[in-house]
């Protein structure tokens, strides 16, 4: 697979009740003309009913679309912890799963929780326990479980984190721009960890002005400012070949408190305005780009046409990869 969607990429579909069941997911993703859709373990038929995996495994089969399970680390831990681990294993590796996707934090927790440089150590050395832990079922079930930098945490400790789990079960769903967050250019990102990366959450962005700094508006690969050739060479060079899933959450707006200092001093950044994330915003931000529709049937035509255009971007752009 090449191509694939990350399940927030249908929201408006989801709110507007397009999708509802497990098989809209999958009959939605195939409409679209994707091959493969990242889902979330709550999407997914309940893990108790095997009976009901395997009917939704058949009709992915069928139509000819991959899944990924995703699932968040501390849910992972949790199941592990109860004793569901091998279940939730389990049933990731019915449903087709290669590379379990979850995420190393919750969005925006480090800010939010107003964590001091003494509880960010201490939260990445929970980190690093919990995937050790994580680790041992993905050795057993043979099934390696990919964490997404999900606006929680700078390169180099992201870096540190892999390098002391160390395990060739354990890596990186590689968000494209996530990283702009900690006012970093995510491709930096890439560059250092590129043989960690197991999956990617292919995503672009602009931004437009906001009082707190910047907002960045989710956009059609291309049209925003994230050097998006340059990370999937990257990743070529290094012998990567993971499968790219769009992420394009057409009606998420997300406020870069650059103007704050108070936000610089949280992310643990001395403010600098020569970083390049701060030059790119910059520049980006004197082009005036336009905002989702707020109404929501709008909004769902916008999400449609925003995929299709998308997919249509990535296979032109980087069709020899």
């Amino acid at each position: 697979m090449k191509y694939g969607l990350a399940v927030d990429s249908l929201q408006a579909h989801r709110k507007q009740k397009v999708i509802v069941t497990p098989e809209d997911w999958i009959r939605k993703t195939r409409e679209l003309g994707f091959d493969g859709i990242l889902l979330s373990y709550h999407n997914l038929p309940p893990d108790k009913d095997e009976a009901a995996v395997k009917a939704f495994k058949a009709l992915c089969d069928e139509l000819g679309v991959a899944v990924e399970a995703r699932i968040g680390r501390e849910q992972i831990d949790k199941a592990i912890a109860e004793g569901r681990g091998e279940t939730v294993f389990k049933t990731a590796k019915l449903v087709g799963t290669k590379v379990m996707a979850s995420m190393l934090e919750n969005c925006f927790v480090r800010t939010q929780g107003k964590w001091t440089e003494a509880q960010t150590e201490e939260h990445i050395k929970e980190v690093i326990a919990s995937l050790k832990r994580i680790d041992r079922h993905a050795r057993e079930f043979d099934l390696p479980v990919g964490f997404e930098n999900h606006i929680d945490y700078r390169t180099d400790e992201i870096e540190r984190i892999m390098n002391e789990v160390d395990s060739p079960y354990i890596g990186l769903v590689y968000d494209t721009a996530n990283q702009f967050f900690l006012i970093e250019d995510p491709v930096e990102l890439c560059r250092r960890l590129a043989p960690k990366v197991f999956a990617v959450h292919f995503k672009d962005g602009y931004v437009v002005d906001d009082p707190e700094g910047v907002k960045i508006v989710w956009c059609v690969p291309g049209e925003g400012i994230v050097d998006l050739k340059e990370a999937v060479s990257i990743l070529d060079r290094a012998g990567r070949k993971p499968n790219l899933y769009l992420e394009l959450i057409a009606a998420q707006t997300l406020v870069i408190a650059v103007n704050n200092d108070e936000y610089w001093k949280l992310n643990g950044i001395r403010r600098d305005e020569n970083l390049p994330a701060m030059r790119m915003f910059r520049e980006d931000v004197k082009k005036r780009h336009p905002l989702p529709p707020a109404d929501p049937q709008e909004l769902l035509k916008y999400e449609t046409e925003s995929l299709k255009k998308s997919l249509a971007w990535m296979k032109r752009t980087l069709a020899n990869r």
